[in-house]
């Protein structure tokens, strides 16, 4: 059973919030990481608020589904731009790492 976490608003939640999001969706399996532990079911979402840019949730579901999240968490409680997180140094090769992918 694939490993499933989330943080911050579901896309329910974000607009009664007032929150105008992009959501960002996508099948991981063909990233790195997943591709190098044959994982065959992975995905994840992100919401970013585009009038501020900042992540306001984001859900990820396959292998290390729970540790990979943690970037976002912390960018969602400290206010840290998602254009900055895409463009912050992770840790390579790990599954938080790949997480950058969605955007």
């Amino acid at each position: 059973m694939p490993a499933l976490s989330t943080v911050g608003l579901t896309e329910e939640e974000a607009p009664e919030a007032g929150l105008d999001v992009k959501v960002s969706s996508s099948d991981t399996s063909d990233w790195f990481s997943n591709k190098s532990h044959a994982e065959t079911i992975a995905w994840a979402k992100a919401l970013v608020d585009d009038k501020a840019d900042k992540i306001v949730d984001a859900h990820m579901i396959g292998h290390h589904g729970e540790d990979s999240n943690h970037p976002f968490a912390m960018a969602i409680r400290h206010g840290i731009p998602a254009s900055t997180l895409k463009d912050d140094i992770l840790a390579f090769p790990s599954f938080a790492g790949d997480a950058k992918n969605l955007f």
